[in-house]
């Protein structure tokens, strides 16, 4: 023990032991409220273990609890271990009268029986109800067990909570003594209590524990197995005040097929469904404010729409490369092995879902960012300000996911995504510039170069839009895609005229097909204009007037069977698609309504880096035939492996 520690526990010491005889010399029914004041207090500024508590019940409850639920829920967590606490430094003087008046069992008759084979008894328990008054209670019963603890920080302060443990002939066995102490004692017949509900680290065995994968210890199964013992799960739940009830379960039927391993697994996947039994029926007695999953490989994404399709596929560019990080690390674990081929892994490991955000007004929008700058820790279990701005199934919607990384595109999500990750203890990606926010509120900015970011650690300078375009082999045909207007840029009938003639010509000259398609911007006149040329167009084989058939993955296959794309150039998100496929790129511009030094930067940093050729619509021509006699290699613009090593960092 280093002389800061030392300096402390001489501090700590007489200070816990006056607290104790302090305690004892309180009435019951006085000692509880003052608990419940404690538990309150430590509740209202214990920020990291609220936090972490809220969110692990949220985890494992949000479908069927509203987030003032779940925060009462959290708050009574913490009052029920202050009792817990308190509790602790009255074992000095609990005995058989107490335990007889404040107590009641069932299934004590189970460990006589699991004594009587000769072999010992694993008890297993959790961080439940309260497990020291449980072990105390058995041997004051008759039935005294060898403790397995974790030895304290502090030496006396440690020795101070073994004298409690061990009375009425119980043994405490500390873990650096642990394989021979359990081994002594189950060759003793015995029974050992062990706690198995902490993170196992990466040697535990993974179980299904509220829908995400667990590391848990795995000795206990281990002993009980090697050492033909029983295992009793044992569980102690306050029922009311300082009325408790203690049940011993039947013993719990090891797996035996052979394989180790898989038993031990096997074996913890049972105990691990009873304890969530009782969790369920008793949820503020688990001890949530400790990082349980803390080495889980399970991850779930909670992806913000706004319905707009380009601002979607930003999204889902960042949440495919999270999957690709999140099965990649899977892939590694050496822990999953035991669960390869087991229905239902892929959504252990990994769940993502959309859910569309829908405000009642702009009003309601910019009053909602406005109280998102001041968004804090103290929002978490709120929520009232989502709940008045956005419309009641999309609030009920969000309510009802848990995620460890919430991801949004565009301004109008930022703030949501704020409260989000608040509510959820997650970690937060936004797309394109978060509108006032500061970028600091989030964990990851992806935001493109022509947006001009500043430079920091959180933000991710990418040169397009993101996008989920696969590279595939040079394909045999001119790929067409056609924009149209928007607030920036017109679309005229004679450039798309003069585009459309080049592409003809190009296909009739090299015997090649073009593949076409418009989008949901594209007007009316334009779309009769393609329909008149290419409808009966022979090397026309695709032509998707978006407005009216816009069948799913219709521009993921034009990509992918192109060898030159031709696109016009006012949208920023169909040029990144067009770059991003691996083939060449000619973007034609479209007729700009005001000056945006924005968009035009954007188009020349990607012509300036060679993804892009620009040329005018009576340029086209040559162009074209130029692109298709290169066979040089394309260069392709890659934002995704920019955003999968950030993800990578972030989890």
């Amino acid at each position: 023990m280093n002389r800061k520690n030392n300096l402390e526990e001489i501090i700590l010491y007489p200070v816990v032991l006056a607290f104790g005889f302090f305690v004892r010399m309180l009435p019951l029914s006085l000692g509880r409220w003052l608990a419940n004041r404690l538990g309150w207090l430590i509740y209202a500024f214990y920020k990291k273990r609220r936090s972490i508590g809220y969110a692990n019940i949220k985890a494992a409850f949000c479908e069927r609890l509203e987030p003032s639920s779940v925060k009462k829920i959290t708050m009574r967590t913490f009052q029920h271990f202050s009792q817990v606490f308190f509790e602790l430094f009255r074992f000095p003087d609990i005995g058989k009268a107490y335990i007889d008046r404040y107590m009641k069992f069932a299934g004590l008759d189970n460990v006589a029986k699991a004594q009587s084979r000769g072999k010992g008894a694993v008890i297993l328990t959790a961080h439940f109800g309260n497990w020291e008054l449980s072990g105390l209670a058995g041997a004051i019963k008759g039935y005294p067990q060898d403790v397995l603890a974790r030895q304290q920080k502090f030496l006396r302060l440690n020795n101070l909570l073994n004298s409690y443990r061990a009375r009425y002939g119980r043994r405490v066995i500390e873990k650096g003594m642990a394989v021979r102490g359990i081994i002594n004692a189950l060759n003793e017949n015995r029974v050992v209590a062990i706690l198995s509900d902490q993170d196992g680290g990466l040697s535990g065995v993974l179980v299904d524990f509220f829908g995400r994968l667990a590391s848990t210890p795995q000795g206990a199964a281990v002993f009980a197995l090697k050492y033909d013992s029983v295992i009793l799960p044992n569980f102690c739940y306050r029922e009311k005040g300082p009325f408790y009830r203690m049940v011993v379960e039947p013993p719990q039927g090891l797996i035996k097929t052979g394989n180790m391993d898989l038993d031990v697994q096997a074996s913890l996947q049972k105990f691990t469904d009873i304890l969530q039994s009782y969790i369920t029926r008793y949820p503020e007695q688990w001890l949530w404010l400790h990082k349980r999953w803390k080495t889980t490989p399970s991850r779930r994404a909670l992806l913000l729409s706004d319905a707009k399709a380009g601002h979607i596929s930003q999204s889902n560019a960042v949440t495919k490369q999270i999957r690709k990080v999140v099965f990649e690390k899977a892939e590694k674990d050496p822990r999953l092995g035991l669960l390869k081929g087991s229905a239902g892994l892929e959504d252990l490991i990994y769940k993502e879902k959309t859910v569309e955000v829908k405000y009642k007004s702009a009003m309601h929008k910019a009053f909602l960012t406005f109280c998102s700058l001041f968004a804090s820790s103290r929002c978490q279990g709120c929520m009232k300000c989502l709940k008045l701005c956005l419309m009641r199934d999309s609030y009920d919607a969000l309510m009802k996911v848990y995620a460890d990384i919430i991801v949004s595109c565009g301004s109008q999500q930022a703030a949501v995504n704020r409260f989000l990750a608040i509510e959820n203890n997650a970690k937060s990606v936004v797309v394109m510039k978060p509108g006032i926010l500061p970028v600091k509120f989030f964990n990851l900015c992806v935001i493109p170069r022509h947006d001009n970011p500043p430079k920091r650690k959180n933000i991710l300078i990418t040169e397009g839009a993101l996008n989920t375009t696969e590279v595939s082999a040079p394909g045999n045909s001119i790929g067409l895609l056609v924009g149209g207007d928007n607030k920036n840029f017109i679309l005229p009938k004679s450039a798309l005229w003069a585009v459309l003639g080049a592409v003809m010509d190009a296909c009739v000259k090299h015997d090649i097909s073009v593949l076409a398609t418009t989008s949901r911007r594209t007007s009316k006149e334009l779309e009769a204009l393609m329909k008149e040329k290419l409808g009966k167009f022979e090397k026309c084989k695709i032509l998707a007037i978006a407005n009216e058939n816009n069948p799913p993955g219709t521009v993921k296959n034009i990509l992918a069977s192109s060898k030159v794309i031709v696109v016009s150039g006012e949208s920023i998100s169909m040029v990144s698609e067009a770059a991003a496929s691996g083939k060449r790129v000619l973007v034609f511009c479209a007729q700009a309504k005001k000056k945006d030094t924005r968009h035009a930067e954007f188009l020349r940093n990607l012509e300036k880096k060679g993804f892009i050729v620009l040329c005018g619509p009576k340029d086209m021509k040559p162009a074209i035939i130029k692109a298709l006699q290169d066979n040089s290699p394309v260069k392709r613009l890659d934002d995704s492996s920019l955003v999968y090593e950030a993800i990578k960092k972030l989890i």
